[in-house]
């Protein structure tokens, strides 16, 4: 059996793994949101976590997706271009790219299709594919016209 076979099946078992605990989380959640409101008080106020933070340009997306790659597969991150190709350039093999993408899926809060996966070789590919799903645009600069008040 090739090796990459089973680093997909590892990939496959931690996915289900991750998804099993989300349900966990989402029932809990649920139940301490419906005990809350039950009691009549007020539900604990939620922190947006940094995988739930929208993203507010893509010089971000940059950053957040040389940070993850350079932690899941132990680089440093000043080694890293957009160019950086995982395999040829950093030495990755197929499970540290499994594991780079469910940490991208972590960190996004999105799911990357396997056909999709397969495709993302160098960072600027990641960065291209995540601009598309999350609709990263620049920040846009406040025009006159926007901080002018209107009539009233």
């Amino acid at each position: 059996m090739p090796s990459h076979w089973y680093a997909r099946e590892l990939w496959i078992e931690r996915r289900h793994l991750a998804m099993n605990a989300l349900a966990s989380t989402v029932i809990l959640g649920v139940s301490l949101i419906a005990s809350s409101l039950l009691s009549a008080q007020t539900p604990p106020s939620t922190t947006q976590s940094k995988s739930e933070s929208p993203v507010k340009g893509c010089s971000e997306l940059r950053q957040r997706v040389l940070s993850i790659t350079a932690k899941q597969l132990g680089v440093p991150i000043r080694t890293l271009t957009n160019e950086s190709r995982f395999v040829a350039d950093v030495g990755a093999d197929s499970l540290n790219l499994c594991e780079l993408t469910m940490a991208i899926e972590d960190e996004f809060g999105i799911e990357i299709p396997d056909e999709a996966a397969e495709n993302l070789t160098t960072i600027q590919q990641y960065l291209n594919y995540l601009s598309r799903r999350l609709a990263c645009r620049p920040t846009p600069k406040a025009s006159p016209s926007a901080t002018t008040p209107g009539p009233r």
